[in-house]
């Protein structure tokens, strides 16, 4: 499998994955995060990490349901060693992948380590203009040096865990391409409002990944995306990768316009729709309901 096919399947994954069932398991070899309002278990030694990410699932959840005036899913999330994954998941999602149980399972698992699925993600830096070689080396260098995507993958967290918000509370989904904006725009206003520190992790590899020429894909449209959902991320899941990329890029433009208001708009609005409407009510209701960048979030796709 060539690496960036390899790398794009991920972000296939992140959107369909929470439909796949869990093993009924005990988590009595796992260890439990004490201290925090959610129910957190991490494999041994990553006790750290899983504290790092139940603080910023507890942030979002105590912020948007102050901003949303709704209340938070009740979520079990995994935080997982390799040798655990299998364990606690299902085994089809190779490590790395993370996804969510669903309204009724309710568990959110992610890695506990760095993986190869995270680090094909990156694009090599000899194939990129100097200016973005040292963005990459800026936000993703570790302690060592050494260039890890970690940072954004761990906020992904926060992306699953916007899955969550729509299948508790019962959100009909107007579109799949409008869904993953929501959960994308969900996690960037969090961060930016609560963690602003770590907007460049969020930021940067999203907006590389985003620029991708559409000439090489075959699939560039909404409607395409709609139309082909499960096919594209099967059969040509670097194209599915590309429509990923672009919803985080695009949720970036809609808080810098908007700013938390287009996030609160935005739940209001789908959680008051209990039909799929028709495309023209839809565009019009996301410009005059939400706010205009959403709806240019359709009207200039293309452009």
């Amino acid at each position: 499998m060539k690496k960036t096919t390899l790398a794009l399947q991920i972000c296939f994954t992140l959107t369909v994955s929470f439909f796949y069932a869990f093993p009924q398991v005990s988590y009595n070899d796992l260890s439990r995060i004490e201290g925090v309002s959610e129910t957190v278990y991490a494999s041994k030694g990553h006790e750290e990490t899983g504290k790092h990410l139940a603080s910023l699932v507890e942030g979002a959840n105590t912020y948007m349901s102050a901003m949303l005036g709704a209340p938070a899913p009740q979520t079990t999330i995994l935080i997982l060693s390799q040798e655990d994954w299998g364990k606690f998941t299902n085994p089809g999602i190779i490590y790395g992948m993370p996804h969510y149980g669903g309204s009724e399972a309710s568990i959110l698992v992610v890695a506990a380590e760095d993986n190869a699925f995270w680090r094909a993600n990156m694009p090599p830096l000899d194939q990129l203009p100097p200016h973005l070689q040292q963005m990459i080396r800026n936000v993703y260098a570790d302690e060592t040096g050494e260039i890890s995507v970690r940072p954004f993958f761990d906020l992904l967290v926060l992306h699953e865990l916007g899955h969550g918000w729509t299948g508790m509370h019962k959100i009909k989904r107007q579109r799949f391409w409008l869904e993953e904006v929501f959960v994308n725009v969900f996690l960037h206003t969090y961060i930016a409002e609560k963690q602003s520190h770590l907007l460049p992790s969020l930021e940067v590899l999203p907006m590389i990944n985003a620029n991708g020429n559409r000439e090489h894909f075959q699939y560039t449209t909404l409607e395409q995306f709609e139309e082909g959902y499960w096919i594209i991320g099967r059969e040509a899941p670097v194209n599915y990768g590309w429509f990923q990329f672009r919803f985080h890029f695009a949720a970036k433009q809609v808080y810098d316009q908007a700013g938390p208001v287009a996030l609160k708009n935005l739940w209001n609005f789908l959680a008051e729709q209990t039909d799929v409407l028709d495309d023209d009510t839809l565009s019009d209701a996301l410009y005059k309901l939400v706010h205009p960048a959403m709806a240019d979030i359709w009207k200039k796709w293309d452009e």
